[in-house]
């Protein structure tokens, strides 16, 4: 093969590669401007689970991504969760490695809407009954949504 021809069909064989990855970003255009609010309450349903409902006040949709949220279930210390004397209470529960994020993986929230999700703070916690912690959502990179608010949380 000829140095010309070798040359077109490397070319080639990278221009196929380049075509064939996925985009770097599997996020949905949001407008930058815009933002999500997330806050924390007592499950209604299970004593030591919480919820999170992330909501938009703004007048455009926004997307966010699951991985690192109670969407996706406690598989990562997704929260700071403090005890009465102000210690941190140390996460033991699962910490999964996964594959990034794909289309899949992204939420729309529409203005004025919200999502919500639910997960048992003892999958990762040890918490003890009857003493009341002050908790909050981490802010994560991942799912690309701000911290919540400080929420005291009592474990029944």
């Amino acid at each position: 093969m000829s140095g010309v021809g070798r040359r077109t069909w490397v070319l080639g064989l990278l221009a196929s590669a380049a075509c064939s990855r996925p985009a770097p970003s599997q996020a949905p255009i949001s407008n930058p401007d815009a933002t999500l609010v997330v806050t924390l309450a007592h499950s209604e349903e299970v004593p030591t689970a919480i919820r999170m409902e992330v909501s938009n006040p703004g007048v455009t949709e926004v997307s966010f991504c699951r991985v690192h949220t109670p969407f996706e279930g406690l598989s990562n210390d997704i929260f700071e969760v403090r005890a009465p004397d102000g210690s941190e209470i140390p996460y033991r529960g699962p910490m999964l490695k996964r594959a990034p994020p794909g289309p899949e993986d992204w939420f729309v929230v529409q203005p004025g809407r919200f999502h919500t999700a639910e997960v048992d703070l003892l999958e990762g916690y040890a918490l003890q009954p009857g003493t009341t912690y002050t908790v909050r959502y981490r802010a994560s990179a991942v799912s690309t949504l701000p911290g919540s608010p400080w929420f005291d949380f009592t474990a029944e």
